[in-house]
């Protein structure tokens, strides 16, 4: 601030230069005034704490986001500017009435339970560190759709790519759901229930496609089998009647919900990701009670998030999906300023066996489909004999591919030299290092595509962490982290930093074996 004042002509200066003023400034000066957080009412972990200040920091410097715009932040639950102090929008739509707890399945975040699923707090605040406002967000191993959510609950358009058909049918189904009137989604919940009442008259087989038949009377009970007939049934007609442009999201949230009671109900051990039955397998299940409650449930949730926008969140951001393969560069868009993902690790998650029975049941995947599907996927265990041979006598010759690193291929000559002298190593062991190029190869044709589509100012993030496996007795770490960043580097992408995250374990079989370290991979392009 600035303020004049008169000098009296009674006292003035001795001196003839002091006596010559008449007025003088009186100038106030004051420190910018610097937003404060508020933490979040749940304990952080420290790496949230970081992540927290450096997305305040990042979104109060930009210059092109709206006076309000402080409210995205997504590991603080307030914020206060000038004396006034905001709820964020993170906090108000978060809110599960417990002031310790951490929630992750706030909107439709819970709607489907997805192994390796990506934090959805850190994948908004990866976005809000980029200051992503104006560009497209891309994620390239969509999973179950966590990044195209968030995106859309912040206005930010997005596109997603997924070749897992369930983690696409999550997805679309999470983001979709945003845009239904809760009202009509509790009305379509009690159809469904009025058509799934009384007593079950055998099982309508036509619900299934004819080549996953056989599969579903294995693996389900007969009243099960009739149960989620005649849900999936239900399902189907309900969205018919809706409206002419909602039929297929009516039906494919509905479907989701569906499958996600698929493991439960039927032989499968629900504990185990891959193939194997129960000891005790179920005679009958309540699927259709299960389903009104899971609907409700997500209805209820819905309507918390209307209520939240109501107070003035953006418009929801338009999402984009591509079921498809990540190396195909026809199916990005022209360009993107953000890309934001969470890949699959080397010798990635059984994602196939572990969904395969919604696959054949819900979303018409047979066995033989399947297969091929498991095999395409990056980071899939599962190579051909002949493909195998022709991988290991490139990495024991130093023959494999140049595009990819020295220090990568020199891991994959080492391993390979290890496997082949450990008379032990089963045939999943001797694969090992084949199914490992396979992924760095892959991976690498990715990291192409995200340079040639990236702008020369955006910003890459990757969330990806190491496995492991063991030779003659001895663990060798798969150094996925290192040789992620060897290859985006030999692609023209800079590492910025790296931030070290945890990992929670799920009380899963096998879950000692889970990756309990991440890192968050933050590369420019150069």
């Amino acid at each position: 601030a600035r303020y004049e004042r008169k000098l009296p002509k009674s006292r003035r200066s001795v001196t003839s230069a002091g006596r010559r003023l008449t007025s003088e400034s009186i100038l106030i000066f004051r420190k910018p005034s610097l937003p404060l957080r508020i933490p979040t009412r749940y304990q952080a972990f420290g790496y949230e704490e970081e992540l927290a200040q450096r997305e305040l920091d990042a979104m109060h410097s930009a210059s092109n986001l709206a006076p309000d715009s402080l409210r995205r932040l997504a590991f603080s639950s307030g914020v206060v500017l000038a004396g006034r102090q905001s709820s964020t929008w993170q906090h108000l739509i978060e809110d599960n009435g417990s002031a310790r707890k951490k929630n992750s399945t706030y909107a439709s975040h819970g709607l489907h339970r997805y192994k390796g699923k990506f934090y959805p707090q850190l994948a908004k605040c990866l976005l809000n560190i980029s200051r992503e406002i104006d560009g497209i967000v891309l994620d390239p191993f969509a999973g179950s759709g966590t990044v195209a959510l968030e995106a859309s609950l912040l206005g930010i358009r997005s596109h997603s790519i997924e070749l897992n058909p369930v983690g696409a049918a999550i997805a679309r189904a999470k983001v979709e759901s945003l845009s239904l009137p809760p009202a009509f989604l509790r009305e379509m919940g009690a159809s469904i229930a009025d058509h799934t009442r009384g007593r079950l008259r055998g099982c309508d087989w036509t619900q299934f496609p004819p080549e996953s038949r056989d599969e579903v009377s294995s693996w389900f009970a007969p009243r099960v089998a009739s149960r989620l007939a005649r849900l999936l049934a239900a399902i189907r007609d309900v969205a018919r009647k809706g409206p002419a442009d909602r039929v297929e999201a009516l039906r494919l949230v509905g479907e989701v919900v569906a499958s996600d009671l698929i493991r439960s109900a039927s032989h499968q051990e629900d504990s185990d990701l891959r193939i194997r039955r129960t000891a005790t397998p179920h005679e009958d299940f309540p699927l259709e009670s299960a389903f009104l409650e899971r609907w409700n449930l997500l209805v209820d949730r819905l309507e918390h998030v209307a209520e939240v926008r109501a107070l003035g969140m953006p418009a929801l951001g338009v999402a984009s999906f591509e079921r498809g393969d990540s190396r195909a560069l026809e199916i990005w868009p022209d360009s993107c300023s953000t890309v934001v993902t969470s890949p699959p690790y080397a010798a990635a998650l059984p994602y196939i066996d572990t969904d395969r029975l919604s696959l054949a049941a819900v979303f018409g995947w047979p066995k033989q489909s399947r297969r091929e599907l498991e095999s395409a996927l990056i980071g899939s265990r599962e190579i051909s004999g002949s493909s195998h041979t022709e991988m290991f006598t490139a990495i024991s010759s130093m023959s494999l591919t140049e595009e990819l690193p020295a220090s990568t291929r020199n891991f994959l000559f080492d391993l390979a030299g290890r496997v082949a002298s450990d008379p032990d190593a089963g045939f999943r062991k001797q694969q090992t290092p084949s199914v490992l190029a396979k992924y760095f190869i892959a991976m690498n044709d990715v990291f192409r595509n995200i340079r040639n589509r990236v702008t020369d100012n955006g910003h890459v993030w990757f969330v990806v962490g190491d496995s492991f496996t063991t030779v003659a007795g001895q663990r060798i770490t798969i150094p996925t982290t290192d040789e992620l960043v060897s290859v985006a580097i030999e692609n023209g992408l800079g590492l910025a930093d790296v931030t070290p995250i945890t990992v929670t374990r799920e009380s899963l079989r096998n879950s000692h074996n889970a990756i309990v370290r991440n890192s968050i991979l933050h590369f420019r392009p150069t």
